[in-house]
C-alpha cells in the first residue's frame, strides 16, 4: 500500500490502494488486516490544511473505501436433522429423515425465512439424510448453486475444511449440510469458543473476517447464534 504526500507535508493528497480496489476478488486479504492499516495510515495525519477540495475528495474517498471493503464472509453449519435408525437394508449411507426430524427442519426453515435469510452456496453431503436435509431448507431458503459433495460424508474438519476453501470467493453466504462429529468439530475449529456439541437439525452462524475462503482457518470466526 503506497502513501502519496503533495509538496507540502502537512497535506495527505492522495492513498494508491488501487492495487487492492480495483477487483476485490484480485488477491484475499484479510478485512480485519486492511482496516487495521488504513486506520494506522489515517491516523498519522490531520485533515489536510488546505482549500483544494480535490484533496479532501481523495482523503475522504480513502476512508470511504477502507470502510468499504471491511465486510465478512457469513458461514453456516447445519447437521442434518434427525435420522431412522441404521439396520438391516437401510445402511447409514441411505438413512431417512424421520417425521421429527423434518418437523424440525421445517422450523427451522420458518426461523430462517423469517430473518431474511440467504445463502449464495449450498454444500452438502450427498448422504440421503443430509440431502433431505438440505431440500427441505431449499424450500424456504432457495439457493441457486447446491452441490453435493460425497467427500463431505463422514468427513472430519480437515476435510471439511479443504471444501471449505474451495469455495469460489465471490461467495459471501456459504452453508454447509453435514454430519457429527465433523460438523461440531469444524463448528469449534473455527470460532473460538468451547468445543460446539451440534445436535441433529441444530445450525451454527459464524462470521469471518477474511476476503476469501481459502483463508478461513482455526480461530478465524466468530460465534453470532445456534439455530434450531
Amino acid at each position: 500500500m503506497v502513501l502519496a504526500l503533495a509538496g507540502d507535508s502537512t497535506m495527505t493528497k492522495f492513498f494508491d490502494i488501487s492495487s487492492h480496489l480495483k477487483d476485490r476478488n484480485a488477491s484475499c486479504i484479510r478485512n480485519k488486516s486492511l482496516k487495521i492499516d488504513g486506520i494506522l495510515i489515517l491516523s498519522k495525519f490531520a485533515l489536510p490544511s488546505t482549500s483544494a477540495w480535490h484533496d479532501y475528495f481523495n482523503y475522504f474517498q480513502a476512508i470511504n473505501t477502507f470502510a468499504t471493503m471491511a465486510t465478512n464472509k457469513m458461514l453456516y453449519l447445519l447437521r442434518h436433522g434427525e435420522a431412522e435408525m441404521a439396520f438391516g437394508q437401510h445402511e447409514d449411507f441411505n438413512r431417512q429423515l424421520t417425521s421429527n426430524g423434518i418437523a424440525q427442519l421445517k422450523r427451522l426453515g420458518k426461523i430462517l425465512a423469517l430473518n431474511a435469510t440467504s445463502f449464495d452456496q449450498v454444500l452438502s453431503s450427498s448422504a440421503r439424510r443430509t440431502m433431505m436435509t438440505t431440500d427441505l431448507i431449499n424450500e424456504f431458503v432457495p439457493s441457486s448453486k447446491i452441490i453435493f459433495e460425497e467427500g463431505l460424508y463422514e468427513a472430519y474438519t480437515e476435510q471439511i475444511l479443504n471444501h471449505i476453501n474451495k469455495v469460489d470467493k465471490n461467495v459471501d453466504s456459504l452453508l454447509l449440510v453435514g454430519h457429527n462429529p465433523g460438523i461440531s468439530s469444524i463448528a469449534s475449529y473455527i470460532t473460538q469458543g468451547q468445543f460446539l456439541s451440534m445436535l441433529p437439525g441444530m445450525m451454527a452462524k459464524i462470521s469471518i473476517e477474511v476476503d476469501c475462503w481459502s483463508m478461513v482457518g482455526r480461530q478465524t470466526g466468530v460465534l453470532i447464534e445456534i439455530l434450531q
